[in-house]
């Protein structure tokens, strides 16, 4: 049950190994709505997926261009008619290779 007066907000928790340090690092302002998101890496950035609760019909791609900084999100495309989208590797150099599972 929320609280009164108890402030809610959807960031991801990155945790740096090496300075031994967390930091929070903002969602995209036009999701943060949103739950149920996927974090992974994309050409080196920090990305998100979310599927749609119809099946998957509403997917979004982000990808964060400046590390921790939430202005730099980038919604590549919309809606992609797959229930997961995962990033698995890289296919001639400069073809990256998404796997989607229906």
């Amino acid at each position: 049950m929320d609280r009164v007066g108890v402030e809610h907000r959807s960031v991801i928790i990155s945790f740096n190994l090496a300075e031994e340090n967390v930091r929070e690092i903002p969602l995209p302002l036009a999701s943060i709505d949103r739950r149920d998101y996927i974090v992974g890496a994309f050409r080196d950035c920090l990305c998100l997926t979310h599927g749609g609760a119809d099946g998957g019909m509403h997917n979004e791609f982000w990808i964060m261009k400046e590390y921790g900084v939430r202005e730099s999100w980038t919604k590549i495309r919309s809606p992609i008619p797959y229930s997961v989208l995962q990033h698995s590797g890289f296919w001639k150099k400069s073809h990256d290779l998404l796997v989607f599972r229906d």
